[in-house]
């Protein structure tokens, strides 16, 4: 089933079971009898997802905002924010000050008219990291049918920020694009000040002292600033092969549970808070 990173999308009850396993039991969360009934609707209208294993979420347009009823760890894991902080909110919650309003536009008038729809998104992680997002967007209507009034949306979604920026031009990045490049380039204690103060990547090619570096994150050290510079003579002189990425970076939020015995295990840790799977 495309909710679950290990398992394919049958009819099995364990298919279901393992679907069921992912619910967090929070307010505005869907309950596991709709869960069931939404996960045979998807294979009904939408048999290609059996196979595909990404970060998703479901969101009921029905109700006021279309809220999230329903994400899968995946989306945790990718978003950094737990189940507890997703389920009833709009998906607007990931945008910032760098994402695309045309694209937000179109998302909205693709939930207004039922519409499928596939765009790329810049958005943004509870630790405030921004990141590129393909997010795949398909209705879900009532329980046999492929056409009429659309209740529900599911949303799947792909970090492809590691795919699409290495070999980008910095002198056209964003200030959310160079906080990528800080971030996946091992200096993330930049990445909020830079972003705050709007650096463009055309004026980070163009720091060359310490000073100008303090005049915008004041509290970093010479060794750092020194860092930081160093990288930045790198990225300008070669910027096909300067934007170096920690896959370590992306996959420090990691699970600890165990699909195989989920209800023993933990959801989600960030920091020295862990979510553990009802």
């Amino acid at each position: 089933f495309f909710l679950l990173k290990h398992y394919s999308m049958g009819a099995s009850q364990s298919s279901s079971s393992q679907l069921e396993s992912q619910l967090a039991g929070v307010p505005g969360e869907i309950k596991p009898k709709k869960l069931r009934q939404l996960h045979q609707q998807v294979l009904f209208e939408y048999p290609f997802l059996a196979n595909i294993f990404e970060s998703m979420l479901i969101t009921d347009c029905r109700l006021p905002d279309c809220p999230i009823v329903y994400c899968n760890d995946l989306f945790e894991q990718m978003t950094c924010y737990p189940k507890e902080e997703i389920i009833g909110k709009n998906c607007r919650f990931l945008q910032g000050v760098d994402t695309d309003k045309n694209v937000v536009r179109s998302i909205r008038k693709a939930v207004d008219e039922g519409l499928e729809l596939e765009v790329e998104l810049l958005n943004y992680r509870k630790d405030g990291v921004p990141f590129y997002n393909v997010f795949l967007m398909l209705p879900i209507h009532a329980p046999k049918k492929n056409s009429g009034t659309v209740q529900y949306f599911i949303a799947i979604q792909k970090d492809i920020t590691i795919l699409r920026q290495p070999g980008s031009n910095p002198q056209a990045w964003t200030p959310a694009e160079v906080g990528m490049w800080l971030y996946h380039s091992g200096l993330s204690s930049f990445m909020q000040p830079f972003m705050d103060n709007g650096v463009t990547g055309e004026q980070l090619l163009k720091l060359k002292s310490y000073d100008e570096i303090s005049g915008i994150a004041d509290e970093s050290t010479i060794a750092d600033q020194k860092v930081l510079l160093t990288k930045v003579t790198q990225l300008a002189n070669n910027p096909a092969k300067s934007y170096q990425v920690d896959i370590s970076k992306i996959n420090q939020f990691q699970y600890t549970n165990n699909p195989e015995n989920a209800e023993n295990s933990n959801r989600l840790q960030l920091g020295d808070k862990v979510y553990v799977a009802n």
